[in-house]
Formats: structure tokens, C-alpha cells, sequence
């Protein structure tokens, strides 16, 4: 640990006071110094500019550049706005201070307007300044959401009848518009505001995070960054209990969800307001990359003693980003001060003598050693691991597939046997059986099976003592997890059991195949079809992707590798984490132009769109690389990435690891309930205590009229579990302020027809100018159809019908129709042939072809399934 030699805030303080007395000259040096520590509270920066001799305006200046940097609220602003206007030479100065000041404060929404007032009285009153510019500052301000938004409209009424009298009407229509979309937004942030005016309520942590997040979801308010940026201040600012932490780290979160980029001095400031506790630090951390800045903080949070053993539990993610980042400096910087083994090995010492159940920093530390080649420390630091935490199961697999990793099967076929020889001791034998299975599978290791064999014998043997506990007994174990740790699995989840039936999961049970040749798909399956069912291949030249129905037979296919197919040796490796999950492109994206986008930063093996024959609504695909790692490349190089459609309007691309949980997690088919009949004086709080004995509520939407602030009898409660829902039926009838309730599972309708229409054709041509497109792949979207049709003219109507695989394209001219028909017909388009024809000859609905209907990679398109 490093010497403690920062001053705590309260004798710094002191010092301070002391000095003014004793050495006035360097009380200014001395409060500097503490800025680089700490904050000071509005109190403070106060007492401050009272004792400062306000007749040199540089002073001033400079203290107010200090004070905005930690409280830029508008009473500050004003403050210094006030005393700048004090000297009548500095005009100029003053006008740049309020131009900063109104871009400063302009989301403050309950007291942003003492800075606007001020600063349109002071330009109204420059000379050079007339009435077209005092308009636009009245129509900027009117466009964002305040709380005297309903004063400054009428305000400008009044100004327009002075000075546009003839222009009055076009004028306050168009401000009309602005003042009502601020409005819509005032409103939503009314229930809070309301709270915050009563001066009896204690705003809590949770409040001003429910805030932020309420101001985050206006997804039609394009400045609702900035706003919850202002909430967010007004909740921080000047407010030094711990419990405001949970602000801070709410806030970076969201914005690191939204790939918003975090600046370094936010985190700064974070720290200076918070610099004896370790959550400002892990988030400094993880962000910088600067050598300098990292060795500083690092230095200051050894100096607070951040790192105390007594306190494991809240600093060991804070440990492990300065590891990390430390690797990441050395690795890529020259510098050669990191003590990134110092901290190795403190911190690896202090977490064994802390049993965290996730193990992050031990975990950590080995991967670290690993990464700086440094094999024997990681080993030293296994042994020890396994050593201390004998029971966990968890730890022995670690430590296996550490061996593993770095092909070392003799060490790891060792740890295995040293861990099942301890199965009487074991958290989870079964688990540590299983993986021996796959690793004898796989490697068809004797000895190893003999152990496993001998072991499985006496678990069968102490089968009747090792049963599953009671109910009580379970509840019990639960309850005291965190003090005993995890139970015992029960052994009626052995490797004997047979497994459920298992759901598709692309993304964990497929191998990428890689020949020196061409790939042929009838080769490809002959060689691994003695593994188990296959699900689906997909060829690309010399690669070939293949899914697996099982775990077993995935694993099966590993033992392929080196095999050879049509006389070229072929690889087989795993296709973990490599799958993007892709939303939000433009409408008239073309699968073709989305593949090559994405084959920017690595070989794309397929893309994956949805059927649209049951949702015309679906606007997503899965894009499948060859690697893990350039799948992270795509998500960090296009989520978020600003695409635009045919007509310029911009979309922001969503590109995710794809994860099958989280996918199945997302369904709400069965949960969802309806309620009807409500009273129209009922509110949310009023459903909640009637529906949440039934199970956990996930949320509830009760829509309200706009104007009477009322619900519309209806409401939807979502429940975390279907079997909660179905329960909650029962409240079928059952009266709610002398009305029965109409409860009934939510049927979601999706789109099975979509209809894009532009100027609708008159129907007296419309035979002539329609035309009929079939035998269309499902996947294909009518935006899509628009973007290859419009070529061609302008189109009025689009009819898609996924499920007889047609759609109607009606033009405006019937020439176009015409042309459409020759230059189109038969010609391939995003990996499909067109079909077309024309609309008044059709006698008969067609028999559609048959395609598939899960989702149809371009690659397969191309030829016959």
C-alpha cells in the first residue's frame, strides 16, 4: 500500500481558514490545490466570492471559470452575469457570458427562464439589434420544453401584434406548433416537476434515477440527451451523501448503453465529489488510456486508502478495470512505470482471503498473467485457488480449462481427477462429471475414464444421502446462500438424466468447417453425419457453417478437425458469440448492400432475415461471422452507425452480440393480460395491489385521454411469468368500484398484408397500372419492393402479401407499368429472380413456390432448396 499523504477535506478546510490569517498570499494556491482533490459546497464557493475584491474583473472571471466547471446552474450563471455587467467596458464580454450562460442552462427546466429573460431584456435593449433577431431567440426558446413555456408564448403574442401585426396568423400558427410539441414534452414531465415544487418532498435516489430514465425514453424528442443530462445535474450537483453514487452511476450507465461517449472530465468530477470511495474510480479506469492520468488516480485511491481488505466486496471491480486498463496501457503505450505486477500480486493475495462467489479479480488476475505470457504465476496463482476454495466446483473448471486453453491435456485430464477424487466435498459433482465426459469423448483419455468410472460408482453408492432436500430445506439454503454459499446440486441432475428437449440454439451448437477447396454441401454432410442430427449447412466457397440439433453432436464434430474432404484438409473450430443481431436499418435496406456493410470488418458466412408471412412488421436479420472477434469489431464499428433511407431519412443501426436467452426472454406471449370495463377515475397504483398477489408485475399501460388525464377503460399488465397471468384470470367478473372486470390474455394481431401508398392511382386504371410480383421470398419487405419498383417511375401503391408470396405494385402512369414489365421481368434482384405480371390478365390466385419458413440466407435463395 502507498503512503497516505493526502490531507483529509476537513483539515484542508481548516488550513484554508488558518492561512487567511496567517499567510493570505497563498490561500489562493491553497484552494487550487483542494480543487484537484475535492469540491466545494455551495456554501463555500459563496464564502469565497464574498471575501474576493470584485473590482478586477479578471478575478472574477476566474473564479467564476473554476465554479462552473463543478455548478453551472443558473443562479450561478446570473451571478456572474450581474457582476461582468459591472464594468461598462466589457459590452462584448458580457454578450459572449450570456450566449454561454443560454446554451449553458437552456434544459434547466424550472430555472432556465431567469437567464433567458435576462438575456432577451438585454438584447432587446442593443441598438443594433432588431426585431427579426428578438423573433428567432423567441422561436428557439419556444421550441424547448420549460416551465413558463405557457408565459413566453403569450409573451411573443404580444411581441408579433407590436412588431408583425400583418403578419400575425402565419406567425402564431408556426409558433403555435413549436409551443405545442414543448408542450407534449412539458407534460410528460409534469408528475415530477409537481413532486419537486412541494416543499415537503425529500427527493430520493430512486426518484431522480426514475427521472432521467422517463426523460431518456422520449424517443421523439431529439434533444432528450440534454435534457436528462440538466436533471441529472440539478440531482448531483452540490449533494456530497453517498447515496447520490447511485445517480452518477446510473447515469454513466445509461449513457454507456447508448453508446453515448462518457468524457473524462465527467468522471473527474465524479471522482473530486466522491474521492474516498472506489465506484468513480472504476469508471476512470475503464476509460482512460493515458498512462499519466491512470498512474495519478491510481496513485490517489491508494493514497484514501480505497483498497482496504475489510471492504473487498466494494472495491473489486474497481480492481479489476485498473488491471485491465494497466494492461492496456502497457500493451499499447511505451510506458514502462505500470505497476501492473505489483498489483497483481496484491490483489490476488487479498482475493483469496475473500470468498467472492464470482471469483471476478482472482479470475482476472490469471487471465491477465496469461495474456503477459507469464504461465508459471497463473499456475501458482490455480494452485492456490483450488487450494482455498476445495468445494467449488467452478474453480476446478476454471483451472481445467486454463490447461485447456494453452494445450496442456496431461495437466488438464490431472486437475480433472484431482477435483472428482474430491467429489464427496463438491458443491456440484455432476457438473465436474459432465465436462469430464466431453473431455473423454473428445479426447478418449483412459485413465481419466477410470477415474470418472470409480467416482461415478460411489455418487451412485451415497446416492440415498446425497437426495434432494426438502422444500424447507431448499428455502432454507436459500436463504443463507451468501453466508454458506451455493448448495449442493442435487444428484437426481446427473450426466444419467436424460435432458429436456432442447430448443434451436444456433449461436452455441455450430462449428465453422474450412477447406483449401470448394465446399459441396452432399461432402460436407457425408463426412459429419455420424456425429448426430443435423440442422441446418450453409456453403461459402471453402466455408461451410454447421448446426448441430445437440450439445453431443456438436462436440462430436470437433474431433473432425484435420479430416480431409475430397483430398484437402479441412479445420473444425467452434462458432461461439460470432452471430450479430442487427434492427433498425432503413425499410428499403437490401439484404445485398446490409451484407456488404457489415463484410467490412471480416468474411461474412451468411445473413439471416425474418419471414414476414405471419408480421409484415419485422425489420431485423442475424449476420454470421467467421470469428468471435470480428463479430465484436461489427457492433463496436456499426451500433449506432447513422444509415438513411432512399428519401434521406436517417436511421441508427442496432448491432448486437446475438444472445438466444435474452431472444426467448423477450417473448410475451402468455403474460400479457387485458384488462376492460375499468372505471374511468381508476389509475395504475389502483390495479397494482388487485393483480400483484398473483406474481410479479413486469409492467403495466394504462392509456389515458390526453385531455381529461383519465383512462380509457382498458389497461394491459404484463406479468414476469405466464403461470402469474393465468392465474390472474380468475379475476374474470370480479367487481372494481361496482364495475366487473373483462380480464383476458392479450392476442397480439401482427400484419399479414402491408400497404405502402404514395398518390393513390384513380381506379379506372388501375388494372392497367398495376402489376403483380410473385413468387417473392418471404423476407422481402414492401420498402424494399418500392426502392427496385420506383426505378422505374413514380409509384402510388404497394399491396405485399407474404403468405401467397405476390405483391401488387400500382403506378402512377401506366407506361411505367409497361416498362416495369420488360426491364424487370425475369431479372435478379437481392439474390432473388422477379416474376411479374400484369394484373388484368390474372385469371387465377397462383399456386405460390415453396419456400421455407425460417429465415432464408440470399445464399440459399439463389438456388433450389
Amino acid at each position: 500500500m502507498e503512503q497516505n499523504t493526502i490531507i483529509p477535506r476537513g483539515e484542508y478546510l481548516q488550513l484554508i481558514e488558518n492561512a487567511k490569517g496567517d499567510e493570505p498570499e497563498s490561500v489562493l494556491d491553497l484552494r487550487l490545490k483542494f480543487l484537484s482533490i475535492y469540491k466545494f459546497t455551495t456554501q463555500e464557493w459563496n464564502s469565497w466570492l464574498q471575501e474576493m475584491q470584485t473590482e478586477n474583473f479578471e478575478t472574477v472571471d476566474f473564479y467564476f471559470q473554476l465554479r462552473l466547471k463543478d455548478d453551472s446552474s443558473p443562479s450561478v450563471w446570473l451571478k456572474y452575469i450581474e457582476l461582468a455587467s459591472n464594468y461598462s467596458t466589457l459590452e462584448e464580454k458580457v454578450t459572449e457570458i450570456f450566449n454561454k450562460a443560454l446554451i449553458s442552462t437552456q434544459y434547466h427546466y424550472t430555472e432556465s427562464q431567469i437567464i433567458w429573460s435576462s438575456y432577451w431584456k438585454f438584447m432587446s435593449e442593443q441598438q443594433n439589434v432588431g426585431a427579426d433577431v428578438l423573433d428567432s431567440i423567441y422561436l428557439q426558446r419556444l421550441q424547448i420544453p420549460h416551465f413558463d413555456s405557457q408565459e413566453t408564448f403569450n409573451h411573443y403574442s404580444v411581441f408579433v401584434t407590436n412588431n408583425f401585426k400583418e403578419a400575425y396568423d402565419s406567425k402564431m400558427k408556426y409558433a403555435s406548433k413549436l409551443f405545442n410539441q414543448s408542450k407534449a414534452i412539458s407534460d410528460r414531465l409534469e408528475d415530477f416537476e409537481l413532486k419537486l415544487l412541494d416543499a415537503q418532498f425529500q427527493p430520493t435516489s430512486k426518484f431522480w434515477i426514475g427521472y432521467i430514465d422517463s426523460v431518456f425514453r422520449l424517443k421523439k424528442f431529439q434533444h432528450a440527451r440534454l435534457l436528462a443530462k440538466s436533471i441529472f445535474e440539478r440531482a448531483t450537483t452540490n449533494r456530497f451523501d453517498v447515496l447520490a453514487i447511485d445517480i452518477w452511476s446510473h447515469y454513466f450507465n445509461v449513457l454507456n448503453e447508448k453508446d453515448i461517449a462518457l468524457h473524462p472530465s465527467s468522471v473527474e468530477s465524479f471522482i473530486r465529489q466522491f474521492p474516498e470511495h472506489p465506484t468513480p474510480y472504476q469508471y476512470y479506469f475503464s476509460l482512460t488510456l493515458d498512462a499519466r492520468s491512470l498512474l495519478k488516480f491510481r496513485s490517489q485511491a491508494f493514497q484514501f486508502d480505497i483498497f482496504t481488505p475489510s471492504k473487498f466486496l466494494e472495491w473489486k471491480n474497481t480492481a479489476c478495470s485498473l488491471l485491465w486498463t494497466e494492461l492496456d496501457v502497457l500493451l499499447n503505450s511505451d510506458s514502462s512505470s505500470i505497476p501492473i505486477l505489483q498489483d497483481l500480486s496484491m490483489f490476488s493475495e487479498l482475493a483469496l482471503q475473500n470468498d467472492d462467489v464470482l471469483h471476478s479479480l482472482d479470475r482476472s488476475c490469471v487471465e491477465i498473467y496469461s495474456l503477459l505470457d507469464l504461465l508459471d504465476e497463473a499456475r501458482a496463482l490455480l494452485r492456490k485457488m483450488t487450494e482455498k476454495f476445495p468445494s467449488q466446483v467452478e474453480i476446478w473448471l476454471f483451472s481445467y480449462q486454463f490447461e485447456r486453453s494453452h494445450d496442456n491435456l496431461t495437466t488438464a485430464s490431472k486437475i480433472l481427477r484431482a477435483g472428482i477424487s474430491r467429489w464427496d466435498q463438491l458443491d456440484w459433482p455432476q457438473r465436474l462429471m459432465d465436462e469430464q465426459s466431453r473431455f473423454e469423448g473428445i479426447y478418449n483419455h483412459k485413465d481419466l475414464a477410470k477415474a470418472f468410472a470409480k467416482s461415478s460408482r460411489k455418487l451412485q453408492e451415497s446416492s440415498e444421502p446425497m437426495a434432494s432436500p426438502s422444500i424447507q430445506s431448499e428455502l432454507e439454503l436459500e436463504n443463507n446462500e451468501e453466508k454458506s454459499g451455493p448448495p449442493k446440486r442435487a444428484l437426481e441432475e446427473s450426466i444419467y438424466t436424460p435432458s429436456k428437449k432442447s430448443k434451436r440454439d444456433r449461436e452455441n451448437l455450430s462449428v465453422l468447417v474450412t477447406s483449401g477447396n470448394k465446399l459441396e454441401e452432399l461432402s460436407v454432410r457425408n463426412l459429419f453425419q455420424d456425429c448426430g442430427e443435423i440442422k441446418s449447412v450453409f456453403l461459402r466457397n471453402n466455408l461451410a457453417t454447421i448446426e448441430f440439433s445437440t450439445e453431443d453432436g456438436y462436440l462430436a464434430a470437433l474431433t473432425k478437425d484435420h479430416k480431409t474432404i475430397d483430398g484437402f484438409e479441412i479445420s473444425v473450430n467452434k462458432l461461439l458469440s460470432s452471430t450479430v443481431w442487427v434492427t433498425n436499418f432503413p425499410p428499403d435496406q437490401l439484404s445485398q448492400s446490409l451484407e456488404d456493410l457489415f463484410s467490412e470488418v471480416g468474411t461474412v458466412l451468411n445473413t439471416r432475415f425474418p419471414s414476414l408471412r405471419f408480421n409484415t412488421d419485422r425489420r431485423f436479420c442475424y449476420i454470421q461471422f467467421t470469428s468471435e472477434q470480428a463479430a465484436m469489431d461489427a457492433v463496436a464499428k456499426f451500433n449506432g452507425k447513422v444509415l438513411k433511407d432512399s428519401q434521406g431519412k436517417e436511421y441508427h443501426l442496432v448491432a448486437k452480440i446475438s444472445n438466444p436467452e435474452k431472444r426467448s426472454q423477450r417473448s410475451d406471449e402468455g403474460r400479457e393480460l387485458f384488462i376492460r370495463n375499468l372505471d374511468f377515475k381508476l389509475t395504475k397504483e389502483d390495479l397494482v395491489p388487485l393483480f400483484e398477489k398473483y406474481g410479479q408485475i413486469d409492467k403495466i399501460y394504462v392509456p389515458c385521454d390526453s385531455e381529461t388525464k383519465k383512462n380509457n377503460g382498458f389497461a394491459f399488465i404484463t406479468f414476469k411469468e405466464k403461470d402469474a397471468a393465468e392465474s390472474a384470470l380468475e379475476l374474470n367478473s370480479v367487481p372494481l368500484l361496482d364495475r366487473p372486470l373483462d380480464v383476458s390474455l392479450a392476442k397480439k394481431k401482427p400484419k399479414k398484408v402491408s400497404v405502402l401508398e404514395m398518390n393513390p392511382a384513380p381506379k379506372k386504371n388501375s388494372k392497367l397500372t398495376t402489376i403483380e410480383a410473385f413468387d417473392l421470398p418471404e423476407t422481402v419487405n414492401s420498402s424494399q419492393l418500392m426502392k427496385i419498383f420506383s426505378a422505374i417511375g413514380p409509384i402510388s401503391k404497394i399491396t405485399l402479401k407474404p403468405e401467397s408470396h405476390s405483391a401488387f405494385i400500382a403506378y402512377e402512369d401506366v407506361n411505367n407499368s409497361g416498362r416495369a414489365m420488360l426491364v424487370l421481368n425475369g431479372k435478379q434482384v437481392d439474390g432473388f429472380t422477379l416474376k411479374l405480371s400484369e394484373k388484368s390478365t390474372q385469371q387465377q390466385p397462383r399456386k405460390p413456390s415453396q419456400f421455407p419458413t425460417s429465415f432464408i440466407p440470399p445464399s440459399l435463395q439463389r438456388r433450389k432448396v
